[in-house]
């Protein structure tokens, strides 16, 4: 049985112990817990106010550098909207982290093997928003067998027209491109990406945010009226 380490540790009385990271976790939770209570803070009502953090990266201003976000990246900075409903304050979050696209445009899917039946039913509801699919060849396949009329569009070391060129013409409103395994295609990958930051259009290389900015769109589409307060005016009451 191996012993848990014990760091050096200065208290909050100014006192000097050890502590193992079990002790640690014990003496923090008791002091949140403790503080919150001397500050008689009291919780939020629920269903009141909704919150959403987006992940905001300074992406153009990274000349020649993927956009792609791993772990670390993603907590570099974000955004907060706020609003009393949830899809209302995503949609807020959204655009304040510059994904911001019509309800009905073009967009361009390239999808990962691995992420291919999950992406059908979001690509479907794009669709259904009156969006026009494009994609590579094996994504484009993959959502016609499911009902989706996806054009297919040539990979950059298939020739010309391509993806790049798609993206180039000005005609694309957002770009779905998830990370690949498959160290050839993220090549490719990464010269889209950058491509879509230098012509303004929103890259999502995850299909949660895409889910995501459906649900923000359709609160867009239902016409709904957007609050616009103060955090005072947010918070008043409670």
């Amino acid at each position: 049985m191996t012993t848990e380490q014990r760091i050096p540790t200065r208290l909050g009385d100014g006192s000097l112990t050890s502590l193992t990271r079990s002790e640690m976790r014990t003496h923090i939770e008791a002091g949140v817990e403790a503080a919150v209570k001397r500050a008689h803070v009291a919780p939020l009502p629920e269903d009141d106010i909704d919150h959403l953090l987006e992940i905001c990266a300074s992406k153009s201003r990274f000349t020649g550098v993927d956009i792609g976000l791993g772990p670390e990246m993603k907590s570099t900075g974000e955004i907060m909207g706020i609003d009393t409903e949830y899809d209302r304050a995503l949609y807020k979050a959204m655009v304040a982290s510059s994904v911001d696209v019509p309800l009905k445009g073009k967009l361009i899917a390239t999808v990962a093997e691995s992420d291919k039946q999950e992406a059908v039913a979001i690509i479907r509801a794009f669709e259904k928003l009156g969006y026009v699919i494009y994609a590579t060849a094996g994504t484009s396949a993959y959502l016609n067998e499911h009902g989706i009329n996806a054009s297919p569009v040539m990979k950059i070391h298939e020739g010309e027209p391509n993806l790049l060129n798609l993206i180039r013409s000005g005609e694309i409103d957002l770009l779905v491109n998830t990370l690949s395994t498959d160290k050839r295609v993220e090549r490719e990958a990464i010269q889209i990406r950058r491509a879509s930051v230098e012509m303004g259009i929103p890259c999502l290389t995850s299909l949660d945010t895409a889910r995501a900015l459906l649900l923000s769109l359709d609160a867009r589409q239902r016409g709904e009226t957007f609050a616009c307060q103060t955090v005072d005016e947010y918070l008043k009451g409670i």
